[in-house]
Formats: structure tokens, sequence, C-alpha cells
């Protein structure tokens, strides 16, 4: 009916890295007509890679957001995006030694 409440937010409770990418290396993160993209897509098909469309408001960075439902998934797209793109190679190391200490913090909490 039209005044039930919407259906509550569905909670993403997969692991997940969040990388800011400066905003000058975005094009090569994405390829000529999305190709590089597409490519660590296809690679890691279990991960999920998410590239934010606009620019943060206040820095020139853009949020590129990867998921699944395995960490592992996610450390294998940060490793072949860090292939791919060798300048964004220390930050998707970053990401991936962050990505490690949450995912044993939470399985030492469970």
């Amino acid at each position: 009916p039209a005044f039930a409440p919407p259906p509550p937010a569905t909670r993403d409770d997969r692991p997940v890295a969040r990388v800011e990418i400066p905003e000058g290396l975005v094009g090569r993160l994405i390829g000529k007509r999305g190709a590089t993209l597409a490519a660590v897509r296809a690679a890691c098909p279990d991960a999920d890679v998410n590239v934010a469309a606009k620019a943060h408001a206040l820095k020139a960075t853009r949020l590129v957001t990867l998921r699944a439902e395995d960490p592992s998934h996610v450390a294998a797209a940060l490793d072949d995006i860090g292939r791919r793109v060798p300048d964004l190679k220390p930050i998707t190391d970053a990401a991936k030694t962050y990505l490690h200490e949450e995912f044993l913090a939470r399985a030492a909490t469970v």
C-alpha cells in the first residue's frame, strides 16, 4: 500500500576497503572507455569495485570502494589495481594492511 513505510535499508556486512584515489590517477584506474576498471572486475569477479562518480568536495580525490564476501577477494582486487596502475600500489598496499587488521579485529570479537 502507498502508506506502508519503506523497507529498512539492508546493512552490507561484507569486508570492505575504501581507498581515496588522487583525481589525477582516476583516469588511469578507469582506463580508456573503462577498459582498466573492466579488466580489474573481470580478474576479480567475486569483488565489487566501485569508483565514485564525483570527486570529494574538499579534496582532489575520489573514493573507490571494494567489497566481497571474503576479505581475500578484496585483497586480490587491491593487488590487481596495484599491478595495473603502479602509481596506486602504495595506496592499495596500505588499504590491504588496514583490511587485514580490521578482519583480525572482527574475528577476535566473534
